[in-house]
């Protein structure tokens, strides 16, 4: 059994931290098809560890001697056994270029692996593919829980669904503050779970975001920023409200608010590394509903992260503590926080099977689906996200709502729920499924 601290339930354990991830699937494919492949997500996400399992060269571009050799000889970085691994390419930014001349010179498949940021302002080529990664979903940390498949519901049949969760709400306050990121996530204490995300908000300050040419002068106003976005999981809130919540709380904080120009490149930064994963608004053309906002819900990369930024545990969660600063919504902060982490977990199943996911909501902020998943056929799966055993009906009209006005193309309506089992409701028709049961 998993040490757990005060007041957190114990769990059954759980190797998920040694369990197939869906990205593999993907990395291998697209290695079978492109000389070279680009793993992006957030530090500690085990990006690099994927790229290293499939054998070849490891060059460590975050670390000053590896960087010195490729500045005095670029060869270095094309040569070696294949694939060739270039860890936290961003450190050393001509890499990239490196690799697209070489894999233009010589397009044979699964030569070069890069990992690390997005890179911004770059152009898409068939020269290096971009794969994300994200931190592990709850159908990865929990492998052995039955599934209901996004894949089924994205067919439209709308059958009965078949699954059972062993998961009761503290569990999920449990999911929210151990962390998908595997080496955090691999830690049984949570005094050292909190302390690794500790080292990696400072990683991010003082390392990863100088890398990407975003100097940060005032990393305590930075940080309170990263707190008010944490505060805002899962909500649509103007970026301006963020910018004040984040400027006027916490420790030492001023009056004076940070502007627009000032936080834009941070924020620009922060997306580009996976830390800030916004979630986008679903934009179809033609719109089948009038008024569609275009701003992204926010969220970071992995609520944990969040959750430690607002200084909140797994007990305090439950208690019904409310965000600080302040949430821009009603809403528990077990709820938003919850909310966020199905949102992580069903943009990495997405994924897996060729689909995107996005948000729903009118400018008004009246009617809202927080989770959208479209196929490549164009039908989508309406979701949305309720702590308890039952379904909200409140939540539940939303989806009504949604369904009615885009007819045959919505596929299924689903109320994600923290309860034990999957069923389909007889009265409308929407299917209930508990978060851990989701899968690809």
């Amino acid at each position: 059994m998993e040490p757990t601290h005060e007041g957190e339930r114990p769990s059954a354990p759980s190797p998920d931290h040694h369990a197939p991830r869906l990205v593999e699937a993907e990395l291998d494919a697209a290695l079978a098809t492109h000389p070279a492949v680009s793993l992006e997500g957030p530090p500690e996400a085990g990006k690099t560890a994927l790229a290293a399992a499939r054998g070849g060269s490891v060059v460590r571009l975050d670390d000053p001697a590896q960087r010195e050799l490729a500045h005095a000889d670029p060869t270095l970085l094309v040569t070696g056994t294949k694939p060739i691994v270039l860890a936290q390419w961003h450190h050393h930014p001509t890499a990239r270029d490196v690799v697209r001349l070489a894999a233009r010179h010589d397009p044979r498949p699964g030569q070069f692996v890069l990992t690390g940021a997005r890179p911004r302002g770059a152009h898409v080529t068939d020269d290096i593919a971009s794969l994300p990664v994200r931190p592990l979903a709850l159908a990865e940390r929990r492998p052995d829980t039955q599934k209901v498949s996004l894949a089924a519901l994205l067919t439209g049949a709308r059958e009965a669904p078949q699954a059972e969760s062993p998961l009761a709400l503290a569990d999920y306050a449990a999911e929210v503050t151990r962390s998908g990121l595997p080496r955090v996530r691999a830690l049984t204490e949570h005094a050292d779970r909190a302390q690794a995300l500790e080292a990696l908000v400072a990683r991010i300050l003082d390392q990863e975001l100088p890398a990407l040419g975003d100097r940060v002068r005032k990393p305590a106003q930075l940080r309170r920023w990263l707190r008010a976005v944490a505060a805002a999981s899962a909500t649509g809130t103007a970026r301006e409200q963020v910018l004040a919540a984040a400027a006027t709380t916490g420790p030492g904080a001023t009056r004076v608010r940070p502007t627009r120009a000032t936080i834009q490149p941070h924020r620009e930064a922060l997306e580009a590394l996976g830390v800030v994963d916004p979630l986008p608004a679903w934009q179809p053309d033609p719109a089948p509903l009038p008024r569609l906002a275009r701003s992204p819900t926010h969220h970071l990369a992995d609520p944990a992260l969040a959750a430690h930024l607002l200084e909140a545990e797994a007990t305090d969660l439950l208690r019904g503590r409310r965000a600080e600063p302040p949430a821009p919504t009603d809403r528990a902060l077990l709820g938003l926080l919850v909310t966020s982490l199905v949102v992580q977990s069903v943009r990495v199943c997405a994924q897996a099977i060729g689909a995107r996911a996005a948000h729903v909501r009118q400018h008004s902020g009246r009617r809202a689906v927080p989770l959208l998943v479209e196929g490549a056929n164009g039908q989508v799966v309406a979701l949305t996200v309720a702590l308890g055993q039952v379904a909200d009906e409140d939540a539940v009209n939303e989806l009504r709502w949604f369904g009615a006005r885009l007819g045959d193309r919505v596929a299924d309506l689903v109320m994600v729920t923290t309860g034990p089992v999957a069923y389909r409701r007889r009265s409308d028709g929407v299917a209930v499924v508990p978060a851990a049961a989701l899968g690809p």
